[in-house]
């Protein structure tokens, strides 16, 4: 039963798995959305990775490249949720 067609692929699975941890936007239970809300702010989505030093406002480019990354992570777990919603269909064949 390789071929299947009621399989789900690996990647499709995965993304029911974060929805399953993460919901679904407006469908969220209260600790799901604290928890979004903590990623979204902690993940540097909606602001700037550009870091300044606080006391002399030089650019801290390694905070900034970690900025970077924490917000690579939180742009892959959304296109997994997209991915639930919205999953890939089979090709037909001809």
């Amino acid at each position: 039963m390789e071929n299947d067609p009621l399989k789900l692929s690996p990647a499709v699975e995965l993304a029911y798995a974060y929805e399953d941890v993460f919901g679904r936007e407006g469908k969220r239970s209260v600790s799901q959305q604290k928890v979004w809300d903590d990623l979204m702010e902690t993940s540097y989505y909606a602001r700037t990775t550009f870091v300044q030093n606080p006391r002399t406002g030089e650019v801290n480019i390694n905070r900034g490249l970690l900025a970077e990354g924490r917000r690579s992570l939180i742009l892959d777990i959304m296109d997994y949720l997209k991915m639930a919603v919205n999953p890939p269909q089979p090709k037909p064949k001809k």
